[in-house]
């Protein structure tokens, strides 16, 4: 074969896969499985409803006391006849009491059986009264202007007083717990022994606060949100906007670049962590509701007619989360979700009140092909 002859056979494949990958169409991004609904089960006692998820069960508070339903299939556990419970929080570990607040007390039941363990009086009143868990197993309860941190047995670990009535939970981060209060202040809290390690007037009172690693981000009315960092009396950066935006619709969250918040004008939106920039800004279907979260990642974004809106934390893409077959006028009460990713909601329609537990979805199995037989010897 001549040298021309060769050098026009490798022109003409060169050329054939030239246009063969340039008429190839890109490959589609693998697929995000999606949710299914686990299992539904009817609430019979009318709201407001409480909610929060342990290692075995999921607790409901209602107007006729608190439910416990397994979290594998819904099935009742147990019933808890004191009414007027107005937050639950339960561990992640199975042993540990789930935590009520009543109307002028503290209360802790056994989470496997409903019992009370023990009780304790509340320093302010129910409606100002926050819990939080702390590491370690111990309960915080920041109630009125009293900050205090309860063992298992219902002991007192410390209890400390602060310049006015908090307006947040006491949240702790690397042995120091932040709370906001009605001074307005940002409190620094000890979290091994209570103390006051520092207070930053504020220009509003705290509404909730999220912490990084020596950071606190906190949400409010004016500024809507600002960054302090730990030792600093003033804010690294606050973001005061001019229009559009009323306020935050409850806890920021905290990821490895951004901050984000969802807002009353129907927005997710993500900050930059080091200036404080819009880096992006995604609307939503319809007005969210407290409970944004961070999982497997993507964001999570509950609604107040029931639906969850997941989004990438990258760009605010939007991904699938299920097929909720949830009828027009429903209402979310309460949302939560476990490590696990498993996603829990309490709603409410014309119709019906329903928990639902919502799992990610398998991933569809590809068919085995047959195979050839061998032939007969």
């Amino acid at each position: 074969m001549s040298q021309t002859t060769t050098r026009a056979a490798i022109a003409l494949v060169l050329s054939a896969t030239l246009a063969a990958n340039q008429s190839a169409p890109p490959a589609p991004p693998p697929a995000v499985p999606g949710y299914a609904e686990a299992w539904a089960v009817p609430v019979e006692n009318n709201g407001p409803f409480a909610l929060s998820v342990g290692q075995n069960a999921v607790f409901v508070a209602h107007e006729g006391g608190i439910g416990a339903y397994a979290k594998a299939d819904g099935k009742s556990l147990w019933t808890h006849t004191r009414s007027g419970i107005s937050q639950l929080l339960a561990s992640a570990l199975a042993d540990e009491p789930l935590a009520c607040v009543g109307a002028s007390d503290l209360v802790a039941l056994d989470p496997a059986t409903g019992d009370v363990r023990w009780t304790a009086a509340l320093a302010g009143p129910a409606d100002r009264t926050y819990l939080a868990a702390f590491q370690g197993g111990s309960v915080t309860v920041a109630s009125g202007s009293t900050v205090r941190a309860y063992r298992r047995d219902g002991t007192v670990a410390w209890s400390t007083t602060i310049p006015a009535a908090a307006s947040t939970p006491a949240v702790e981060r690397d042995g120091i717990a932040w709370v906001g209060t009605e001074a307005p202040s940002l409190v620094r809290l000890d979290a091994a022994q209570g103390s006051v390690m520092s207070q930053v007037p504020m220009s509003s009172p705290p509404k909730a606060i999220v912490t990084a690693s020596g950071e606190a981000y906190v949400a409010g009315l004016t500024p809507v949100l600002a960054l302090y960092r730990s030792g600093d009396t003033k804010p690294s950066w606050q973001w005061k906007p001019k229009r559009g935006l009323s306020g935050l619709v409850g806890a920021p969250v905290v990821g490895e670049e951004f901050v984000f918040v969802t807002a009353l004008d129907n927005t997710l939106q993500a900050f930059d962590r080091g200036g404080g920039a819009v880096r992006w800004r995604q609307p939503l279907p319809s007005r969210p509701a407290p409970g944004l979260i961070e999982s497997g990642g993507f964001l999570f974004v509950p609604l107040i007619t029931g639906e969850v809106v997941r989004l990438s934390p990258v760009n605010g893409a939007k991904a699938p989360f299920a097929e909720m077959k949830l009828e027009s006028n429903a209402r979310l009460q309460a949302f939560q979700m476990d490590a696990a990713g498993a996603v829990f909601t309490m709603t409410v329609s014309a119709r019906t009140q329903a928990l639902t537990a919502w799992r990610p979805a398998a991933p569809a199995k590809s068919p085995q092909r047959p195979r050839p037989r061998r032939p007969a010897a």
